[in-house]
């Protein structure tokens, strides 16, 4: 997987737009990069659905982490960022505790 497409935006919480390219080759547009004051996250495609907006493209807990270490890796290299994002690539999520059948939860 590898971000394309990058194009920053001085938004208020949104700071970029960019596209996916899957392992298989599909491209996948209209990611967004959007940092509030809980964070920094990965807003996936969406489209207007009524009064709000619906996603479009959804993905595990585990991709959503690994397209946010992929895109702030993206982001601090083109800032001109010394160690070419090598913090948010190294960036590993926290490990959980795997149950087993029986296990209390």
């Amino acid at each position: 997987m590898k971000i394309e497409k990058f194009k920053t935006y001085e938004g208020d919480k949104v700071k970029a737009f960019f596209s996916v390219r899957t392992d298989d080759g599909f491209l996948i547009s209209g990611f967004k990069l959007i940092t509030t004051e809980k964070g920094t996250f990965v807003g996936f495609p969406s489209e207007r659905a009524g009064a709000g907006y619906r996603q479009t493209v959804y993905g595990s807990k585990k991709s959503k982490e690994k397209v946010l270490v992929l895109v702030l890796a993206k982001q601090a290299k083109l800032s001109g960022n010394t160690d070419n994002g090598a913090p948010a690539a190294n960036w590993k999520p926290p490990v959980e505790k795997k149950f087993s059948f029986g296990d209390e939860y």
